[in-house]
């Protein structure tokens, strides 16, 4: 029901929506193609990329706050993201890349038991993303992988719009999301599931569909966000009150 609500939502502001996506994309590849060349490409891919991504992301939240709140969003308002707390943002996405990594490693050290791999193979593969010919092993430890990633995006869910709009740290952030989707853990991970999903029909419609899959994902995600809180029914300065009563 959220996903049909914002597909309706972005609907009234296509333009906005779509040209943003837009930006990011083309600012994504750009960059991604520049580093390909670089010594510290594995770095850049799958450190400096996924939170760049992140705080840019945000600005469908902010958004979809002011259209849902009846005030008169901008196209300026996307790109709000760097100026919302974004030091704060930035440490969430690199507490989220160091926690989904760190519980790998075990992972990783049990699969070079029973693998032709050393354990600096895997982490070489699996945490600095080199490339490497795929076996029925390593689809094994990315399906262990791709399980661990969903659980830790799902338990974080809720984390960057405590900081956007609670003006929480990112500490506070994690502890709070965590907390909160733990509750109802099943739901949230279906609900990122079905997301996962219409991305990947907007790739599979020769990869523009995205260009509208984005928008509803993310707006979906603040309505998520919005109903749960209760957000336009408290003043800003209410939301922590709000989360302790949830809590």
């Amino acid at each position: 029901n959220l996903y049909s609500q914002a597909w309706e939502h972005v609907k009234n502001y296509m333009g906005e929506y779509v040209g943003y996506t837009l930006l990011i994309l083309v600012f994504s590849t750009i960059f991604a193609y520049f580093m390909a060349f670089s010594p510290f490409g594995y770095i850049f891919n799958n450190f400096i990329n996924p939170i760049i991504f992140g705080v840019l992301l945000s600005g469908f939240y902010i958004f979809t706050y002011k259209a849902s709140q009846h005030k008169d969003p901008e196209f300026g308002d996307l790109f709000k993201g760097f100026i919302s707390n974004t030091s704060n943002l930035i440490l969430f996405y690199i507490i989220t890349l160091i926690v989904s990594r760190v519980i790998l490693l075990p992972i990783l050290f049990i699969g070079s038991m029973f693998t032709e791999y050393t354990f600096g193979n895997l982490i070489s593969i699996f945490i600095l993303g080199a490339t490497q010919s795929q076996d029925l092993s390593l689809m094994s430890l990315h399906l262990i992988n791709g399980i661990i990633s969903i659980l830790i995006y799902s338990l974080f869910y809720f984390g960057p719009f405590f900081i956007i709009f609670g003006q929480m740290t990112a500490m506070e952030a994690v502890s709070y999301s965590s907390k909160l989707v733990s509750k109802s853990l099943g739901g949230v991970i279906g609900f990122v599931l079905i997301g996962a999903g219409i991305i990947v029909l907007g790739l599979l419609a020769f990869c523009i569909g995205i260009l509208w899959a984005m928008p509803v994902l993310y707006a979906a995600g603040y309505m998520a966000f919005e109903y749960n809180f209760r957000i336009g029914e408290h003043d800003d300065s209410e939301l922590d009150d709000v989360i302790e009563h949830l809590l």
